[in-house]
C-alpha cells in the first residue's frame, strides 16, 4: 500500500512573491514616514525672534506648525508675563495680554507675531531690569481630514530675558505647568 503524506498548504507570506510584496510594503511605509515626518498633527511650537535693540517687551515670536499635512485652527494666544525685577527691586508680576493672531496655521508654516507687553509695563526710568520671565498660554484645534479636534489649553516653555548681553534677548528655559 502506498504511503500518503499530507503537505500543509503554503501561506502566501511563505512564497517568494509574498515576501517581496510584504518587504516592498514595509519599505514604502518607512519611506513615506521618513519623508513626510511628522505627517501627523503636531502642537504649535513657540520660539522668540531675533535679538533687537527695540524694547525687550515688544516680543516678536514665531509659532511653527511642524506637521506636513494637518493645519492648526482656532488658534488663541495669551502672553503671560510671569515676573519682571529691576535692580532697585521694582517690578511687576502675573500680567497677561491677548495676542492678535490669524485663526489658523497651515502645515509647515511659521508666522511671526508680536507680544506687545510694553503696553502693560511701566517701570521707572534708569532702573535696569535684572530678570524677566514670560511664557505663552495657547489653545487651538487640530485639523483632521474631516473635522477639528479642540485641544486643551497649554503653556509654552518659559522664556527668560538675558539681561547681561546686548541687546537683551529672550531664551527658552524649563516648562512651568
Amino acid at each position: 500500500m502506498a504511503k500518503t503524506t499530507s503537505v500543509a498548504p503554503r501561506h502566501f507570506a511563505d512564497t517568494f512573491l509574498g515576501r517581496v510584496l510584504i518587504g516592498t510594503t514595509v519599505g514604502a511605509i518607512g519611506f513615506v514616514a521618513g519623508v513626510l515626518q511628522p505627517f501627523w498633527p503636531t502642537e504649535p511650537d513657540f520660539d522668540t525672534g531675533a535679538p533687537s535693540l527695540a524694547s525687550p517687551f515688544d516680543v516678536p515670536f514665531t509659532v511653527t506648525n511642524r506637521s506636513k499635512l494637518f493645519k492648526i485652527t482656532n488658534l488663541k494666544i495669551v502672553c503671560e508675563l510671569i515676573e519682571v525685577k529691576t535692580r532697585n527691586n521694582n517690578g511687576v508680576a502675573n500680567m497677561s495680554l491677548n495676542v492678535a493672531v490669524s485663526n489658523f496655521i497651515e502645515p509647515q508654516e511659521a508666522p511671526i507675531y508680536t507680544c506687545p507687553l510694553h503696553r502693560i509695563i511701566a517701570l521707572p526710568q534708569g532702573d535696569p531690569i535684572v530678570s524677566a520671565v514670560m511664557r505663552f498660554k495657547y489653545s487651538y484645534s487640530q485639523s483632521g481630514f474631516w473635522n477639528d479636534t479642540e485641544m486643551p489649553v497649554k503653556h509654552s516653555p518659559v522664556f527668560s530675558l538675558l539681561t547681561d548681553v546686548v541687546p537683551a534677548r529672550w531664551t527658552a528655559q524649563r516648562r512651568l505647568n
